[in-house]
């Protein structure tokens, strides 16, 4: 049963990441299913912020913070401390696909 959407989560994922160019239609779906709306954000995970190499992600999430109620990251290591540094300051909740 498919719950109408009631939450917005920014949805990235980091493609360079092991198995981040499979198929996330599963985790899509048990999201979108639960009532989560998924805000795509795309991003070039070569990209270079002002504060550095990892904060391009940092200060995406900052910027688009106001567009959704938490945030869904996949990737690895250095994508989910990029993310997590962009989003203290928020306090939006953060989900982990590990990739």
């Amino acid at each position: 049963m498919t719950v109408p959407p009631s939450r917005r989560a920014l949805f990235v994922v980091n493609h360079r990441a092991r198995r981040g160019a499979g198929d996330h239609a599963a985790v899509r779906r048990r999201l979108e299913e639960g009532g989560i709306a998924l805000l795509d954000v795309p991003w070039n995970f070569g990209a270079r912020g002002a504060g550095g190499p990892d904060s391009a992600l940092s200060e995406l999430l900052r910027r688009r913070s106001g567009d959704a109620d938490l945030v869904v990251v996949g990737g690895g290591d250095g994508t989910l401390n990029s993310a997590a540094r962009g989003l203290y300051d928020t306090q939006l909740p953060l989900g982990i696909l590990p990739l």
